[in-house]
């Protein structure tokens, strides 16, 4: 935590002198979970002579009034007026020229000499205003040359000259020992001297000659101040008169006295604090008040105070940042930043920078807060290794995982003993999924930190449970608690190891043994809850979320399980009033509302759930999360309207970069029937490659009714080769698509349209459904005229189910009705020629497969997959030459389709021809633009013809469209190490075996680059596990030969 020193320099004006008093701070205490200091007197000689100057100076501007504003015999002059004003207004360049045109025409005028030497003083002209002043004093009257020897005297103290300065006001003493003025310019002179004791003494004479001398009691009162004498101060402060308007000042003083002692009196600072605002309103003691009553846990009262304080001065610096820690104390980052903001247009400070960029940040505003923070290190004082681990620990509390992982990595390299950079990077990994990563760095740390083995281990389990290596978790756990029984963390995580296997007896005994020591713990609740519900002891899980105060609210996280349970228990009032609970305790958190609106939904009162959402919003304010919490269960409950206007807010204040976001934005403007805005949203800003793209232009066009358009982006998605993850989330959007759309209803209406059958076909299909697609195109054979086109269909989905006998019934069925006419059913032919070739290939039937393909295949044949099927039976019979022009027709057919030249380009590589492989690669890079897999491989092709720049760029490409791909990021850092830059490679190649831990070759990858910067025990490890995922590979040689390397090295 950075320690936030709080300064207040009191400055109390009458109408001619300003008094400092400047406190600091000193015994830091925690207020508001940020260290904000406790007032103390600075001390050292720097702030003496500050204070002293102020008072001496105070003292010189009221001589000068006293001896200036009516001197004997002044208004005789012509010019009196005039330089009167301009001796109030201290135009002392003015006064010097009038003076010294009087002076020419009489140039004994002494009291115009001592105007001249007072105008001299006021420029600094010290010299000369000494001259003028001493002969002044020659030429008035004795009793006004007094008066000018006091302005001399403080003079020559400003000049250094304090010996000469004490004999003139001794020699004024001398003469009349109740001169305040001389009084008071001595205790001036010995406080500027530091001859404290004399200093005192000579205030005391001139409070006892005039008690409500200001400058005296304000001196005096400074002295008791820097020597903690607080009883003294409370004794001067008490002598002033009632009425006086010294009054204030007192109680200030008084109130600074109690604040300072060992046991702060706050409640009795409060009182005199307040009694000085009566005597007069000023910044600095409001500022004051509004820290005490924050003390005293008074927030309200405290922030009323600093607002008046900011409305006497706008500009106070310290109330402004005093306002912004309680705002953010408060939960309040808006008006949070709002105070930082002014106040670091006031003054730039780090803590100042640290404090907005957390304001910032919990505003979601995620790129200020993080540039606020950084801004913060670039003053402060850090060694390297510091300044990259914060680093580290700003951009990962601002979720860029990346660079903060860059940032701490090189922190550890400059100081690899640095435990708390190396917990925060294992922390980081663990946050990005990368467990891999986050096992080798736990390792590491348990071979640097031997004394912290249990810490350590701890985290190796996190990883190991991530990675769902539950044994090795369980192991890694038993071994930290044999180190340290007592370790919460690791007992908690051996807890979640039982419950993840089932074993909940288990589960239960390690989350009761760390109740019976801690039996508020939170998280230990938490879990034992979960336990009890996994169990169906449902009584019990509620008894430990409400804990041992039944009467007390639970903390937040409990709260929100109870609501949980009980909406699992369908017990929906009792959801309700926990949800009430929640509300009520935390009011400006939006959780509690999203789950009232919740039990709302489910107990369907729309409008209440609605009204909840919104109120939440309204006193949470509107954040990246809230707003998009909001929009999915608005869509979850059909709320349609409002998940597009939740959705809007977000663009409009935060954008709408989440994809997920966009998609959902996109679908609910189909639901509304904003089909063109939808398509807009996702043309503009979302990759054509993306499947899912593909389908919800599909979705907008079957809710336009252009059955046409949303055939073809179907077939788009269909052919895209998606993951089977990507097919089922398709699948179920589409369920939804064809339930809104009714194209059920649809065909009902027209039961003789061939175009509605087949799109409600190809729905079916889409979502797995395959007996109803064969179903619903049996019907549309049976009353539309395209009985052999849906009965080819029906083959086709036969063969995508794998009946392969009955997809080839079919298929030859549709070909004898065709006859043996030449092109007798054109595309009805080829369709039926390619599912049979097709089928036979599945059988691997290779000759008929071959056979029936050259027929689907023929001159006008648009089949492109059946031109693919044919090329790969042509290759494994050796013929590369004819499968390499089937591929190329197949390009020329279905451009978009990535296998297409993926098959070809390999064709050219195993047959040496290199350059050909790279041409047919950037020529699909040229339609399908951000296609992963070309750009991967040709990286590779172009790394191997040694064209570095080349590789280096399509690498990075494939590494911004897919920065989580094992296969990508095993590229890149490849590249980089193949390049000479072996430090780079280790990065993404850590990351490559992050996300795929069993692969050898990513394993080989990174013990080569690892053996390359020098970590030969990190290599040894790594090139051991590549042999270990697979014995014989090609670069098992390769791999061999480094270890022997290694191992010949020692």
């Amino acid at each position: 935590m950075v320690d936030f020193e709080t300064c207040m320099i009191m400055f109390w004006t009458t109408c001619s002198e300003v008094m400092a008093s400047a406190v600091t701070c000193a015994d830091t205490k925690v207020v508001m979970g940020h260290e904000i200091n406790e007032m103390a007197l600075k001390k050292g000689f720097g702030v003496a002579v500050f204070v002293g100057i102020c008072l001496q100076l105070a003292t010189f501007w009221n001589t000068a009034h006293a001896i200036y504003i009516s001197p004997p015999g002044f208004g005789q002059f012509s010019g009196s007026t005039k330089i009167r004003q301009l001796l109030e207004t201290r135009h002392f360049r003015e006064v010097l020229k009038l003076a010294k045109t009087h002076l020419r025409d009489k140039p004994d005028d002494g009291e115009m000499l001592a105007i001249l030497g007072y105008a001299q003083a006021g420029l600094g002209d010290w010299d000369r205003a000494r001259r003028n002043l001493a002969r002044a004093i020659q030429l008035v009257p004795a009793a006004r040359a007094d008066q000018l020897q006091l302005l001399l005297a403080n003079i020559l103290l400003d000049k250094g000259d304090s010996k000469e300065a004490e004999r003139v006001f001794q020699a004024l003493l001398a003469r009349d020992a109740t001169n305040t003025k001389a009084l008071l310019g001595l205790g001036l002179l010995f406080r500027r001297t530091d001859d404290l004791p004399r200093a005192v003494d000579y205030f005391k004479r001139v409070l006892r000659i005039e008690p409500e001398q200001e400058t005296a009691l304000r001196a005096l009162l400074q002295i008791h101040m820097e020597q903690r004498d607080y009883t003294a101060i409370a004794r001067v402060a008490r002598e002033i008169p009632a009425g006086s308007p010294s009054k204030g000042l007192g109680y200030y003083f008084e109130a600074l006295a109690l604040i300072r002692r060992e046991q702060p009196d706050y409640h009795a600072a409060i009182d005199l604090l307040e009694k000085a605002l009566d005597v007069s309103s000023s910044p600095q003691v409001l500022y004051t008040l509004g820290y005490v009553l924050i003390k005293e846990r008074r927030t309200k009262e405290s922030v009323h105070r600093l607002k008046e304080a900011i409305a006497l001065n706008p500009n106070f610096f310290e109330a402004l940042k005093l306002l912004g820690i309680i705002s953010l104390r408060t939960e309040q980052p808006k008006a949070a930043s709002e105070y930082l903001e002014k106040a670091l247009s006031i003054k730039k400070s780090p803590e100042l920078h640290h404090l907005l960029g957390k304001a910032y940040l919990l505003q979601d505003r995620r790129e200020d807060g993080v540039n606020e923070l950084m801004k913060s290190l670039e003053s402060a004082e850090l060694g390297s290794d510091a300044q990259f681990a914060l680093e580290g620990l700003y951009r990962y509390i601002g979720g860029d995982l990346e660079q903060s992982e860059i940032a701490l990595r090189q922190s550890l390299k400059t100081t690899p003993n640095a435990l708390d950079a190396r917990i925060l990077l294992i922390a980081n990994l663990l946050k990005q999924g990368r467990f891999e990563g986050a096992v080798r760095q736990a390792r590491l740390g348990i071979d640097l930190h031997p004394n912290l083995q249990a810490l350590l281990l701890n985290l190796l389990a996190q990883a190991k449970l991530g990675a769902g290596d539950l044994e090795e978790a369980e192991k890694a756990l038993l071994d930290a608690l044999e180190r340290d029984p007592g370790a919460i963390p690791a007992r908690l995580n051996l807890s979640g190891v039982y419950f993840r296997k089932g074993q909940y007896s288990k589960a239960e005994a390690e989350l009761k043994n760390i109740l019976a020591q801690h039996p508020l713990h939170v998280q230990t609740r938490l879990r034992l809850g979960r336990v009890y519900q996994a169990t169906a002891n449902y009584d019990a899980a509620e008894r430990v979320l409400r804990g041992p105060k039944g009467d007390a609210p639970p903390a937040q996280l409990l709260l929100r399980e109870l609501v949980l349970l009980k909406i699992r228990e369908r017990e929906h009032m009792a959801a309700l009033e926990y949800a009430r609970i929640m509300i009520a305790k935390y009011p400006s958190l939006f959780d509690g509302f999203l789950l009232q609106s919740q039990v709302f939904a489910s107990l369907g009162r729309a409008a209440d759930a609605i009204e909840s959402l919104d109120t939440g919003l309204q006193k949470a304010g509107d954040s990246r999360k809230s707003l998009a919490l909001a929009a999915k269960l608005a869509r979850v409950n059909g709320w349609h309207e409002k998940a597009v206007h939740y959705l809007q807010r977000h663009q409009a204040q935060f954008g709408l970069d989440d994809p997920v976001l966009k998609k959902l934005y996109a679908t609910e403007l189909i639901e509304l029937g904003s089909t063109s805005l939808a398509r807009e949203v996702i043309q503009s800003s979302l990759s054509p490659a993306d499947p899912d793209t593909a389908f919800l232009l599909a979705k907008s066009y079957i809710a336009d009714g252009d059955q046409v358009k949303a055939e073809e982006y179907i077939d788009s998605a269909l052919e895209s080769g998606i993951s089977a993850e990507a097919v089922e989330k398709q699948r179920a959007e589409l369920r939804l698509a064809i339930q809104t759309e009714s194209l059920v209803e649809a065909l009902q209406s027209k039961p003789d349209d061939p175009a509605r059958y087949h799109a409600l076909a190809q729905a079916y299909e889409f979502l797995g459904d395959f007996d109803a697609a064969i179903e619903t195109y049996k019907r549309g054979a049976a009353k539309t005229p395209r009985k052999l086109l849906f009965h080819t269909q029906m083959a086709r989905i036969y063969l995508k189910k794998g009946d392969t006998k009955r997809a080839i019934e079919l298929a030859g069925d549709v070909l004898d009705r065709l006859g043996n006419r030449p092109d007798p059913g054109g595309d009805i032919e080829f369709r039926a020629y390619a599912v049979l070739g097709m089928s036979w290939a599945r059988r691997q039937d290779t000759n008929k497969a071959e056979a029936a393909l050259e027929s689907a295949t023929r001159e006008g044949s648009r089949l492109a997959p059946a031109f693919y099927q044919l090329a790969k039976i042509k290759l494994v019979k050796g013929d590369a030459e004819t499968a390499a022009k089937l591929l190329r027709s197949a390009i020329d057919i279905k451009p978009t389709v990535i296998r297409y030249y993926l098959a070809l380009a390999q064709i050219y590589q195993r047959s040496g021809h290199v350059q050909k492989g790279a041409a047919v690669y950037e020529e699909g890079l040229a339609v399908n633009i951000d296609s992963i897999p070309l750009l991967n491989n040709v990286a590779l092709l172009y790394l191997s013809l040694g064209e570095y720049q080349n590789a280096l760029s399509r690498a990075n490409r494939a590494l911004e469209l897919a920065p989580q791909e094992a296969n990508v990021l095993d590229t890149v850092g490849w590249v980089h190490l193949q390049t000479g830059n072996p430090e780079k490679a280790v990065r993404y190649l850590e990351r490559a075996v992050d996300r795929d831990p069993k692969s050898s070759l990513y394993r080989y990858h990174l013990g080569l680059g690892y053996f390359k910067t020098g970590a030969i025990k990190l290599a040894k490890r790594e090139l051991e596990e590549s042999l270990s995922h697979q014995a014989l590979a090609p670069w098992t040689q390769e791999v061999k030969r480094v270890l022997a390397t290694i191992a010949s090295q020692g």
